[in-house]
């Protein structure tokens, strides 16, 4: 036989008093760590973009006049200061852009089977703090770390387009490849400096692409790329503070996960005390 609700209760309020206190330690941390990343991003990419034009590509800068190259330069200044306005601003507003919405369906007849009116509504993600309970913490930093992803790619794509705009680099890349190579995953980026993807590829060898299909038809001859493709591994790696921050966020993400594991056991407890004593209250003897 269950526990009294009564004492169920009592626990889960705890665990959720504990889940308020871990989202305000959740909320200073990913603050250091958010205003930590926009100043590395700025840094690693002002070096990436400078390891372009010296050493990837020097002769293509070298045919910029003074005035392009100043233009360039500031093009790319004015991406890294946007990213850390943007970085510091996730913490506020985590919820990505393009993050699926969630829905909810209304309209279910008594009988769990769509009726003919269904509507759909917008789920509220609830602001981090009104959090309640350790699963929408859970969501709150899903989302931090998906703007993350989202953030390091856009300012990836901005300034590889800023470059290509400016005639840095190869000439023949079909822009499906220069963006397949922006959102390579860690463990496919080929080699090269911190930030940098590199890739020489020909038509010969694309069949072993999937994710850029119809690639063959679109090479001329060999294509060498080198762009930038910011990495958090990198970013972290290169800056003590950063690493410092993400081992901090590590330890409450063990904490999160603990509280997580004893709130959806206490759940199931209150409901299996909540099924007891409502077969104890409709039974009754023949």
């Amino acid at each position: 036989m269950a526990r009294p609700l009564e004492l169920i209760d009592q626990d889960i309020a705890e665990l959720e008093q504990a889940a308020q206190d871990l989202a305000g330690q959740f909320q200073k941390t990913y603050s250091h760590y958010l205003t930590a990343l926009g100043q590395a991003v700025r840094q690693q990419m002002i070096l990436a973009g400078y390891h372009i034009c010296t050493q990837g590509y020097p002769e293509h800068f070298l045919d910029l006049s003074l005035t392009q190259k100043q233009e360039l330069q500031s093009q790319l200044r004015s991406i890294v200061k946007k990213a850390e306005a943007e970085a510091i601003a996730l913490v506020e507003d985590p919820k990505p852009e393009d993050s699926p919405v969630v829905l909810v369906v209304e309209g279910l007849s008594d009988e769990g089977t769509p009726a003919q009116d269904i509507s759909l509504v917008e789920e509220e993600l609830t602001p981090l703090e009104e959090i309640a309970d350790p699963e929408n913490l859970a969501k709150w930093q899903d989302r931090i770390e998906s703007g993350i992803v989202k953030l390091l790619q856009q300012v990836s794509h901005e300034t590889n387009q800023v470059l290509h705009a400016a005639g840095i680099g190869s000439k023949n890349v079909p822009p499906m490849l220069l963006e397949a190579a922006e959102k390579l995953p860690n463990n496919e980026a080929i080699g090269g400096p911190p930030n940098l993807v590199t890739l020489t590829l020909e038509a010969q060898g694309t069949e072993d692409l999937p994710q850029m299909p119809g690639l063959a038809s679109l090479l001329k001859g060999p294509v060498h790329i080198m762009a930038v493709h910011l990495r958090l591994t990198d970013l972290e790696f290169a800056d003590s503070r950063l690493s410092a921050s993400r081992g901090q966020i590590r330890t409450l993400s063990g904490r999160l996960n603990s509280l997580k594991r004893d709130y959806h056991q206490k759940q199931r407890e209150r409901a299996i005390a909540q099924a007891e004593s409502a077969w104890r209250a409709s039974w009754f003897e023949d």
